[in-house]
């Protein structure tokens, strides 16, 4: 059985390189090394070594998944479809990658109800209404009883938001023509996300001010 005869650093100072037989071998991660049993002079069977490569392949996989959850919360679909796109890359089983998801769920770094409030909170901000949240949140893979439940529990946009809304365009509305005017205030409010109520409303309330 080959015998570990060195384990030296990279320029990348969390991998490390494994000589066995004063050769080089493989590369590992530093983590996954600080782990194990392994010592100079130790002989590693082939099951070993292969286990080594697999385990070093599942952890450049994580990390690079918690690169991509450290710009900002992600649904469960997103983390899926860019676990696969690495998988594919490195070459992990489809096991593997079930395992990684289990993971990241018991750490709740995926967690799609969490997800899902943080992303109404921040589409409210900026003005969004009910509908084009909720259109948005089954595009990154929602199931739609937990999108009803969590628009219904959260405060969304609606007539006070589609009124703001208005006021902040208030001079793209400035013809004469009362019909022409409601139609670019409707198609606006619609293109934000509001439902027709809120946008029947917040039209009547602007028009009443502007009087």
């Amino acid at each position: 059985m080959p015998q570990l005869t060195a384990v030296k650093s990279q320029k990348n100072r969390k991998r490390l390189n494994i000589y066995l037989d004063e050769k080089f071998a493989f590369g590992v991660s530093a983590d996954l090394w600080e782990i194990q049993k392994i010592k100079l002079g130790d002989n590693l069977s082939q099951d070993e070594i292969s286990k080594l490569k697999d385990d070093d392949s599942i952890q450049k996989v994580w990390d690079k998944i918690l690169h991509f959850l450290s710009f900002r919360p992600r649904s469960q679909k997103e983390v899926i479809i860019k676990l696969q796109n690495i998988s594919t890359k490195v070459g992990i089983t489809d096991v593997e990658q079930e395992g990684i998801i289990k993971r990241l769920e018991k750490l709740h770094y995926v967690d799609d109800v969490e997800f899902g409030k943080w992303f109404i909170e921040q589409r409210t901000k900026v003005k969004k209404g009910k509908n084009l949240i909720k259109q948005e949140l089954y595009v990154k893979g929602l199931d739609s009883k937990l999108v009803e439940r969590l628009l219904q529990e959260e405060v969304l946009a609606g007539y006070d938001e589609a009124g703001a809304v208005l006021e902040k365009n208030r001079w793209r509305f400035k013809d004469s023509d009362k019909l022409k005017m409601k139609k670019k205030m409707q198609d606006l409010l619609l293109r934000r996300g509001f439902e027709w109520e809120d946008v029947a409303l917040a039209i009547e309330n602007f028009l009443t001010k502007k009087a």
